[in-house]
């Protein structure tokens, strides 16, 4: 950051001893005054604080650290012109006296349009700022132009003789007719008029064609030089009508050779420093109100003053209550004026996020579309929202990351949002709000109750997707462990109980007909084919085998036996089987109320898959009414199994019109 764009970093001209040698006729300049003039200690003084160190201290700086950059020249030659103009001014004095100066005569001469160089530097940074090079080589000329109008002023105002009241450069070297001077004169000023005119074009020029960062730089200039064209005036009125530049003009300048150096160094080397457009607003404002709440003081004082007499202290304090009572009104109502005028961006800015925001509270916005509504605002499609939630793996919010508090701000450029002593989020953006971090900041601001909102929100989807993926987790488990202990039940304590009838069948056989332990035996071998029986039906009930061969398989072998005409459509196969073993058991409660409850004549079974999702609905022609949410409905555990893995079960049983019962399964579960 605090780089220009366009300054040179391949040096095509190193300018520092130029920039010393003109600082050397400054510092000569300034020992001239110091020497020939009454007081001049004082008046040199004076010089180098206001002029000499502003301009000529900024210049060297500007030159010693970017040397290939003319406009550091510039600078110190703005700080030397006055300098070698009072030295002129004050040398040409002593013209008069017993023992004049050598030169004292040219001195006069050439002082009395040295002003006019005191504006040539102004004008030539407004043409080759910041890059130090023309915006094209078709302003050549118009530089060109003005430069020779400088001249050609300096020459008409030296060519002025002196006239009965004093005025003019006096005695006048060249004698020159008033029908050619006066046209000359015309020249010289119109050329230089229309060259500090074009100066100004080529700075909005440039500023409309240039980049964030050059704009940035070329308003820091354009405040620093706001002042050119009033002094301008003041002077070319002061010289024509007092016939040299009043105390004010002075004061003026003295301010101008301030601000400009100024304006030019931190639009080089610190354009970021501060957000210029809020500092232009914010000085706006500051004047406006000023003048306000002097107007009002001055009425209050007058009208109150007229009332009680003019004596009284009550006129003043009577102003300065109403002073105080509508500054604070009258500052907030200033820059929201001032700003929709000169600081358009932040107006835009924070209108457009007031807007969102009402969208929001209404309804009509969802808060998620936050990070949309800030790019829109600041102009910055790169920037990005990062929600501080727990879990980062929640991205529902149309695009928008989350990521784990505990990272910090290790994003570059993140920009920490909180509230309530929280950070909420972190705003990455582009260089366009980089560069622009007050208004930036205001415009979060206004964001955040959006922002607060989208990430609580953020932050609940994220806990719900933990509950949902725990009962899934759970349902899993519970599966799992069904599928062991029916393995274990078949493969296990079945195997051996059919092992053990048949060592006793066996058994059986090597008895005779007769003999009375036969029928012992054949009891117990009719008990243990009752137990592989149970077993079996348990093993069955854990989870059913048939579901190795397929959810169609298995739906087919458990409704085999179904005592009323029933209605089986299965085109789902090569599901999960959390999926396939959801849609079994939904199947075999429905159709198990069905029978139990309903005395239905018919059922019907569904079960579909268009590749999303899983749809199984089970239909009957029974009495209807039944409440899915009694206590002790089948129905409960069913709607808890169906929601573990993310889907939804719907049941529609009016009185006497059958019951529907319908579950939406993701076929990914």
């Amino acid at each position: 950051m605090g780089r220009g764009v366009g300054v040179h970093d391949v040096l095509v001209r190193d300018w520092r001893p130029v920039a010393g040698a003109t600082a050397a006729v400054c510092v000569a300049a300034w020992a001239v005054i110091v020497w020939v003039a009454p007081q001049g200690l004082v008046l040199a003084t004076l010089l180098t604080a206001v002029v000499v160190a502003p301009a000529v201290g900024l210049g060297l700086l500007l030159v010693t650290r970017r040397p290939g950059l003319v406009i550091g020249v510039l600078l110190v030659w703005m700080g030397t012109a006055p300098v070698v103009m009072f030295a002129l001014s004050f040398w040409g004095d002593t013209a008069g006296t017993v023992s004049p100066m050598p030169g004292a005569g040219a001195a006069v001469v050439l002082a009395a349009g040295a002003w006019v160089w005191c504006y040539v530097p102004a004008a030539l940074l407004a043409f080759l700022f910041p890059t130090g090079r023309l915006v094209s080589r078709r302003w050549r000329p118009v530089v060109g132009v003005m430069v020779a109008a400088a001249v050609l002023v300096q020459v008409v105002v030296a060519l002025v003789p002196v006239d009965a009241e004093g005025g003019g450069s006096g005695p006048a070297p060249v004698v020159v007719p008033s029908w050619l001077l006066v046209p000359l004169a015309v020249v010289g000023f119109g050329g230089l008029l229309g060259g500090l005119v074009a100066a100004v074009g080529a700075v909005v020029h440039r500023y409309r064609t240039g980049g964030v960062v050059l704009r940035l730089q070329l308003r820091w200039f354009a405040l620093g030089a706001a002042l050119v064209p009033v002094v301008l005036l003041a002077c070319l009125v002061s010289v024509t009508v007092l016939g040299g530049p009043s105390e004010v003009v002075l004061a003026g300048l003295g301010v101008v050779y301030v601000t400009i150096p100024a304006g030019v160094a931190i639009g080089v080397l610190r354009y970021d420093l501060y957000d210029i457009d809020r500092l232009i607003s914010r000085t706006l404002a500051a004047a406006l109100v000023t003048t306000l709440l002097a107007a009002l003081f001055g009425a209050v004082v007058i009208v109150v003053g007229t009332a009680v007499g003019s004596d009284s202290a009550v006129g003043v304090a009577a102003g300065t209550l109403a002073c105080a009572v509508v500054v604070s009104p009258l500052w907030r109502a200033a820059i929201a004026r001032v700003d929709r005028r000169f600081y358009q961006d932040r107006y835009r800015a924070l209108e457009t996020m007031r807007g969102f925001v009402g969208r929001v509270r209404d309804g009509t916005a969802q808060p998620e579309e936050v990070e949309a509504a800030l790019q829109q605002a600041l102009a910055d499609p790169a920037l990005r929202v990062h929600y501080d939630v727990v879990d980062p793996s929640v991205a529902e919010d149309g695009g928008t990351s989350l990521h784990d508090p505990a990272v910090g701000d290790g994003r570059p450029g993140g920009v920490p949002v909180s509230a309530g002593g929280r950070r909420i989020a972190t705003v990455t953006v582009g260089e366009r709000s980089a560069l622009r971090p007050a208004l930036l900041q205001d415009t979060l601001q206004e964001a955040r109750l959006a922002l607060e909102v989208a990430r609580l929100r953020a932050e609940l989807r994220s806990a719900l997707v933990d509950v949902r993926s725990s009962r899934s987790r759970l349902v899993r488990a519970g599966d799992e462990e069904r599928r062991r202990l029916e393995r274990d039940l078949h493969d296990g304590a079945q195997q051996r109980l059919i092992a053990l009838g048949m060592a006793l069948r066996h058994a059986e056989h090597g008895l005779g007909p007769d003999d009375p332990q036969r029928r012992v035996l054949d009891d117990a071998v009719g008990e243990l084919g009752r137990a592989v029986e149970d077993l079996r039906g348990l093993a069955h009930g854990l989870r059913p085998r048939e579901l190795d061969a397929g959810l169609p398989a298995a739906l087919r072998a458990l409704l085999a036996s179904t005592p009323v005409p029933l209605d089986l459509h299965v085109t789902a196969d090569a599901l999960s089987d959390e999926a396939a073993t959801t849609a079994y058991y939904v199947v075999a409660e429905a159709v198990t109320n069905a029978l139990k409850h309903a005395q239905p004549t018919r059922l019907g079974v569904d079960v579909t898959a268009d590749g999303t999702s899983l749809r199984v609905t089970v239909r009957d022609d029974g009495v209807g009414g039944a409440d899915p949410s009694a206590p002790n409905s089948g129905l409960v555990g069913l709607a808890d199994r169906v929601a573990a893995i993310g889907g939804n079960l719907a049941v529609s049983s009016p009185p006497g019109q059958g019951t529907t019962i319908q579950a939406v399964l993701s076929c990914g579960s």
